[in-house]
């Protein structure tokens, strides 16, 4: 009956669909926007921080409710994070509510990491995502913003020049990009990451390590 009668918001108030201000978080936007901003004024997160995905668990009705057979939890709610590297607190989040019909210029992954981030750039924080997330061009404006990155990255994505999609047998590859480094490995399989706070060979022990490991 709690779960049943509980409410945050007036059901009858809801902005219509199609409307301007129609929000699909409309019946719980007044719990979640000042949870946020007190997770972000009580605590001020270390050098290091991670964008990633989350999946909560739900397999009622939702329009927005996603299935992701990879993941442990397959249906439920995904929401994008970044936290603090060191003890996982989030510090900013946005629920992921499907397609909206926006016109993304560089993809939803670009999209995503410079709006979660949005708080802690210009103040030389290092930041780490995979690689749905990662591309040159978003490296490149987090340098400029003054803070740097470190992903892995598909080599076949946009943006990635010719010489990142050739194939290695027992040896490696890096170069400078803009304003990240790019270096890639071949062990059992290539592996291949950007990075804006590395030199070349640096970034080659890097990924040494990384497959080793």
């Amino acid at each position: 009956e709690l779960s049943q009668f509980l409410h945050f918001a007036n059901s009858h108030l809801t902005p219509p669909r199609g409307s301007e201000n129609y929000d699909r978080l409309y019946k719980v936007r007044s719990i979640l926007s000042p949870v946020l901003t007190n997770s972000q004024e009580a605590y001020y997160p270390g050098k290091n921080l991670a964008v990633d995905e989350e999946m909560i668990a739900f397999k009622g009705r939702q329009e927005f409710r996603q299935y992701m057979p990879a993941k442990p939890t397959k249906y439920g709610i995904k929401v994008w994070m970044i936290a603090d590297s060191s003890n996982g607190y989030v510090l900013n989040y946005d629920v992921y509510l499907g397609r909206d019909g926006k016109k993304r210029i560089h993809g939803l992954g670009y999209d995503v990491v410079t709006s979660t981030v949005k708080p802690y750039m210009n103040k030389n924080h290092h930041v780490y995502f995979d690689n749905f997330f990662s591309s040159p061009i978003l490296l490149e404006h987090l340098s400029m913003q003054q803070t740097c990155a470190c992903s892995i990255v598909r080599c076949n994505h946009k943006g990635m020049p010719q010489s990142a999609k050739q194939n290695l047998l027992g040896q490696e590859n890096s170069f400078r990009l803009k304003r990240a480094i790019f270096a890639k490995w071949h062990d059992k399989r290539n592996v291949a990451f950007l990075s804006s706070n590395v030199s070349p060979g640096e970034a080659s022990r890097t990924v040494k390590r990384r497959v080793k490991g």
